[in-house]
């Protein structure tokens, strides 16, 4: 087996940096002077009272996660602090394994659960867990999909590309367990274009590539921290030549079973992720839009999304709907039918395109959905990776 994980460290981030793309883009198609290259701009996740996570320019100003709410505002006044909003995170990594369906059937979320249940694989439509800030990601067994898409570095490059049109900063992990891709994913912070290709399959190389890692990226070593560390546990090198018994009794039978589980001593079951029979995403924009042919960018990347559904569930679209969301308006509601079923990125741009060019928005949006509930089965060919997706 081959697994592959990706990270998402930043996601709570990245959900509203990929709005502010969208404003600067506008700015860029409605100027008739060449614009310099917008400011990024300064942003930080909160809970109630502190800061969780900061992007970079926030970061430089002095602004840490751990920081309290009021001290951030105080010493970067131009900082936007934004809540914590694990649903929409939640939603987002939802729509991800939805994309990602279209590379491997074999797609789950990590963390992968802790657990001495040996179990036969399951399918479910669920949505991902509530993530914990910075610790989003998705696991995809994709061993069998190598040869379709032309082998691992074509395979790799694909994702990659995808993922930069949707707006997602992303840390990859391979291994021959969904445990060590998960560790691997975490430490190693490899973009998709740059991961470590060498010994990625080899059970063999396995422990001597994990005992280097760290022991905090254990899940179950979480509140064990300062106890692991007396007893000179501060890698999983460290971890292994320490007596399993006494381990055993003194931190819980779980962080044994995870280090077993990344190694491949013990199996792992993964709930597999099953593309839900309605395809719905949406995308709030972090300032105002008022000409609709500005949303285009936007919507594109919730077509990307769309595809990648369509590209799981082996069907094409027959027509989609895109949801516009005005303060105090009803929602504008842009229908667009296909005489010939398609699921194709560009085509649907481009049919959304010239719908966007003549609609006249009856009060700015701050919301868009997209929507798809019609579609129709295509048929695969005869070497098509998912040519029984449809029927799972």
């Amino acid at each position: 087996m081959l697994w592959l994980a990706l990270h998402f460290p930043q996601l709570s981030l990245d959900l509203i940096e990929r709005s502010t793309q969208q404003v600067d883009h506008i700015a860029a198609a409605h100027s008739s002077t060449t614009l310099a290259k917008p400011q990024q701009p300064v942003l930080a996740i909160c809970d109630r009272l502190y800061v969780i996570t900061a992007n970079q320019p926030a970061l430089a100003g002095g602004i840490q996660p751990g920081m309290k709410r009021a001290s951030a505002q105080a010493l970067l006044p131009q900082v936007q602090l934004i809540d914590h909003d694990p649903v929409r995170e939640q939603q987002a990594l939802t729509a991800l394994a939805c994309w990602a369906l279209q590379f491997t059937p074999s797609t789950g979320f990590a963390p992968p659960p802790i657990s001495t249940r040996q179990s036969t694989t399951t399918r479910t439509n669920a949505l991902a867990p509530l993530p914990l800030p910075g610790q989003a990601g998705l696991l995809m067994e994709i061993e069998p999909s190598l040869k379709y898409f032309g082998g691992l570095p074509a395979l790799l490059a694909t994702m990659h590309n995808g993922l930069q049109h949707l707006g997602y900063q992303t840390h990859a992990g391979l291994a021959p367990t969904p445990g060590a891709a998960w560790l691997f994913a975490q430490h190693n912070q490899h973009h998709l274009d740059r991961v470590d290709h060498n010994n990625v399959q080899s059970l063999t190389h396995l422990p001597q590539r994990l005992g280097m890692l760290p022991i905090d990226l254990l899940v179950s070593a979480q509140g064990k921290r300062t106890g692991l560390g007396a007893i000179g546990a501060n890698t999983l090198g460290d971890l292994l030549e320490l007596p399993r018994a006494g381990l055993a009794r003194r931190f819980g039978k779980d962080l044994l079973i995870e280090v077993d589980c990344a190694l491949g001593a013990q199996s792992q079951p993964i709930a597999f992720f099953q593309a839900p029979q309605q395809f719905r995403s949406k995308l709030e924009l972090l300032a105002d839009v008022e000409q609709a042919d500005a949303l285009l960018f936007a919507a594109r990347r919730l077509l990307v999304e769309l595809t990648g559904w369509l590209s799981a569930r082996q069907c094409a679209v027959r027509s989609f709907d895109l949801i516009a969301q005005h303060e105090e308006a009803p929602v504008t509601a842009l229908s667009v039918r296909l005489n010939d079923p398609s699921r194709d990125t560009n085509r649907l741009t481009d049919l959304l395109r010239e719908r966007l060019n003549v609609l006249q928005l009856r009060a700015p949006v701050h919301t868009i959905e997209l929507r798809c509930e019609r579609v129709q089965a295509m048929a695969a060919s005869s070497d098509e990776l998912f040519a029984s997706a449809a029927s799972n």
